[in-house]
């Protein structure tokens, strides 16, 4: 099973929704400790989004994540809804939580 690990900026992001919403991308990035590689790969130009995969919420709400095989590791890099641009995967990866 993998482990969970959220950035501060996807944490905070979760916070703010609705209660309802928070609960449900809460229990669906659950699901990717047995079942990492679920969400889609991006397909992108930006070398730093090649390893990420996104999750699909409510067909509003985007999860983006990866996950480190050698770690056996989920990094949540951001919770977004679907409309909003996503950062460059550098920036991402730049908020990733010290352990």
């Amino acid at each position: 099973m993998a482990e969970i690990v959220w950035t501060s900026l996807a944490f905070s992001q979760v916070e703010a929704l609705p209660a309802a919403v928070a609960f449900e991308i809460v229990g669906r990035v659950d699901v990717l400790e047995t079942f990492p590689e679920m969400g889609a790969p991006f397909a992108s130009d930006d070398a730093g989004l090649r390893k990420c995969r996104q999750l699909i919420v409510k067909r509003t709400y985007r999860v983006v994540y990866e996950y480190d095989e050698t770690e056996g590791k989920v990094y949540v890099f951001a919770v977004q809804h679907c409309r909003q641009r996503l950062p460059a995967g550098r920036d991402l990866k730049r908020r990733q939580a010290p352990e």
